[in-house]
């Protein structure tokens, strides 16, 4: 007997090494999560009477706001919202933006949103793991339709599907992507949607415009669409719905202009084709961000000139800063992709370079703390306890709710569970 029972031990430390050597596997979560951003749903949009699937939502769970991260532009807070950390921590900085490690300074790749090539590039993602990334890793099955970030390889993983952003798809068309998933011999585990509609008729049309009751209304239906096609196929998700920021009411009447306050550009100067497009056409400056807020990187010799333009006369409806002097409040201006000056413009008003702006009605970027710019929060599903108003807390706590549910280890974040974990049943 001592010797069969030895045996046993011997092969038991024996499995237990080699088990030890296989990559961690979490347990599937007891319930598959489903994670929705309607773009631009700014929190009162909810008290308008056109989005009933929502209401039901919030009245079965949790309904909450939240604060953006600086700027409250979509990118960053997209990122944000998938991995708990501010733009400033996770290098998404802005919708459009730069990366000085890259050999040099005009020519360095730079990320813009309409450039579906570099948003897949996994070198702009990468200085933080997101939800998805560490569910894939857990061995879950995660489908993603058109979340910035989410084609890009993180960690050496990449989601089971991420399709090319459409933006000629509408909400449904949207939803009808996932739900096609649902159908194949394994189902995923974690779904997330993307949905733009309400940002572009804000951007267009205003925040007050009609179109923008409608585009609440074509995301609400697209919301309860997917909601029905989990029902009829027997899967009873946990659900998050939320935005990245607001929208404000804007005007090319309430603009200023860098190059204006730089005055006229010497005639000897020729502008530098290296600018990518988005940038400023003023060749003694780049201006890698614009609108709500602007970024700018002094071209040679125009540090000084751009210093007295911009920070040292404190010019009117905007504040400009050096990125190592921004308010602390803000949480920004330590990552390298941040550049050298940023400017703020106060609510209404927009940053602009040489050329004038466009015909945009409405905007986002602003303080974080601009109410205009608060955004939408709800929850529901088993896990989710009914009834609950949670307030306005920051976006940063949305990824811990989401590891929390898929039972997983967060990552480091700037996020915590203190308020938004008031959620969960348990």
């Amino acid at each position: 007997m001592r010797k069969l029972a030895s045996a046993i031990v011997v092969v038991a430390c024996l499995w237990l090494q080699a088990c030890a050597g296989l990559p961690h596997r979490a347990p599937e979560p007891a319930r598959p999560l489903v994670l929705i951003s309607i773009d631009a749903f700014r929190a009162d949009y909810y008290d308008r009477g056109v989005t009933p699937r929502l209401k039901a939502l919030a009245e079965g769970g949790a309904r909450g706001t939240l604060r953006p991260s600086f700027p409250s532009l979509t990118f960053p807070n997209h990122y944000t919202l998938v991995t708990g950390k501010v733009p400033d921590h996770h290098g998404i900085v802005a919708n459009n933006m730069y990366d000085p490690t890259y050999p040099g300074a005009n020519a360095a790749p730079a990320l813009a949103w309409f450039d579906k090539t570099k948003n897949a590039d996994g070198v702009w993602w990468r200085e933080a793991k997101p939800m998805w990334t560490s569910a894939t890793q857990a061995g879950l099955k995660v489908d993603v339709v058109f979340w910035p970030g989410a084609q890009a390889e993180n960690d050496g993983m990449r989601v089971d599907y991420a399709p090319d952003f459409q933006k000629a798809l509408d909400s449904r068309g949207r939803a009808d992507l996932l739900l096609q998933r649902l159908d194949q011999p394994k189902r995923p585990d974690v779904f997330i949607l993307y949905i733009d509609a309400v940002d572009e008729a804000g951007h267009k049309k205003g925040p007050d415009s009609p179109e923008v009751n409608t585009a609440l209304a074509e995301a609400d239906a697209a919301v309860g669409h997917l909601l029905d096609g989990l029902k009829a196929r027997g899967i009873d998700a946990n659900v998050i719905v939320v935005s990245d920021h607001g929208m404000i009411s804007v005007s090319k009447d309430r603009a200023v202009y860098i190059s204006q306050r730089l005055g006229d550009v010497p005639p000897d100067l020729v502008a530098d084709t290296q600018i990518p497009s988005f940038a400023s056409k003023d060749p003694r400056y780049d201006l890698v961000y614009y609108g709500a807020v602007a970024m700018i990187n002094p071209r040679p010799g125009y540090g000084d000139a751009l210093d007295k333009a911009l920070i040292r006369t404190k010019p009117d409806h905007m504040q400009c800063w050096h990125k190592g002097d921004i308010p602390t409040r803000l949480k920004f201006g330590s990552n390298a992709r941040v550049p050298a000056i940023v400017c703020l413009g106060d609510p209404g008003w927009q940053v602009g370079g040489l050329a004038p702006l466009g015909t945009d009605v409405g905007n986002h970027g602003y303080d974080p703390d601009t109410p205009e710019m608060t955004a939408l929060f709800i929850a529901n599903g088993p896990d989710i306890r009914r009834g609950v108003s949670l307030g306005r807390f920051d976006n940063v706590d949305v990824y811990s709710l989401e590891m929390k549910l898929l039972g997983l280890k967060p990552e480091p974040n700037d996020g915590s569970l203190k308020i938004v974990g008031k959620a969960l049943r348990k």
